[in-house]
């Protein structure tokens, strides 16, 4: 690509994305990492910056670059050029568990939150379809699982074990089912074994998230304020995630299939004990 062709690519995304200085290394970067992906089938977005469904969206991939290293106002910006599909979405489907905070600290959390086993959500972004398009999806699919969940968040688990099970069935994954298939009374035996490594208090601060209480609930119920819960939890949640690594490994259940299972009740757990928490002013 030209200097020329370059600079006009640049200016192209500065206007997408206004307030946002775009680093032309970055850019390269992304460039590169399409080239290495590329097939055929994509053509990058140029000068004009809306390309048509087969187009790349250059400017939603630095966006969602910067948004998963974490850049303040690169999160900014993608509340307010991208948030709108969130409302959007929760216009249309009127979640009743749910209030319009609620389901933007939902999908928050689902790109931005970066958790032990995988980076934030929002760098699996490839580029094709269009950000908001993209945003638009995550946000239908979090807010029909959470409206398909209604009048299960607060069932009494038997157990500790069960609870985790009950919790990750209900990710509505496709991938998920043909692990359970798979593996059956193996990865029932795995997760009892990473409840029962917590401590008891422990144990009792998830059966509570499990069943459906907020990190400020939580909080009030152990006296202490939201965002030492919110810790405790994400503590709770790496520990927990750790010791589940090691039954899986132990157990030779192979590497793809465990990092799915981690996968899913991570993004579970993460969003019960986020969901009911609206964001920081």
């Amino acid at each position: 690509m030209s200097e020329e062709s370059q600079e006009a690519t640049l200016r192209a995304i500065e206007r997408e994305l206004p307030g946002l200085e775009v680093q032309p290394l970055r850019l390269q970067e992304i460039r590169a990492r399409l080239a290495a992906e590329a097939d055929g089938a994509h053509t990058p977005r140029g000068d004009n910056g809306r390309g048509g469904g087969g187009q790349i969206d250059l400017a939603g991939l630095y966006l969602a670059s910067e948004c998963r290293d974490g850049n303040p106002a690169a999160l900014a910006l993608f509340d307010a050029l991208h948030m709108r599909q969130v409302d959007a979405v929760y216009a249309r489907l009127r979640p009743p568990s749910l209030t319009l905070d609620d389901a933007r600290q939902m999908v928050r959390s689902r790109l931005f939150v970066r958790t032990p086993e995988r980076p934030p959500r929002i760098g699996s972004y490839r580029g094709a379809g269009g950000l908001a398009t993209w945003t638009r999806v995550i946000a239908t699919r979090l807010l029909l699982n959470a409206t398909s969940n209604k009048g299960v968040r607060h069932e009494r688990p038997t157990s500790d074990g069960r609870a985790l099970e009950q919790r990750t069935d209900r990710a509505a994954d496709v991938e998920m089912d043909f692990i359970r298939l798979r593996y059956g009374e193996v990865l029932t035996q795995c997760l009892r074994t990473a409840a029962a490594s917590l401590s008891s208090d422990d144990r009792l601060v998830l059966r509570w998230q499990l069943k459906g209480f907020s990190a400020a609930e939580i909080g009030r119920l152990r006296g202490v304020n939201m965002r030492t819960m919110q810790r405790r939890i994400v503590d709770i949640h790496e520990r927990l995630a750790a010791t589940l690594s090691e039954e899986l490994r132990s157990r030779s259940i192979n590497a793809a299939d465990g990092r799915s299972l981690l996968r899913a009740l991570i993004d579970e757990l993460s969003l019960g004990s986020m969901s009911s928490v609206s964001p920081k002013k």
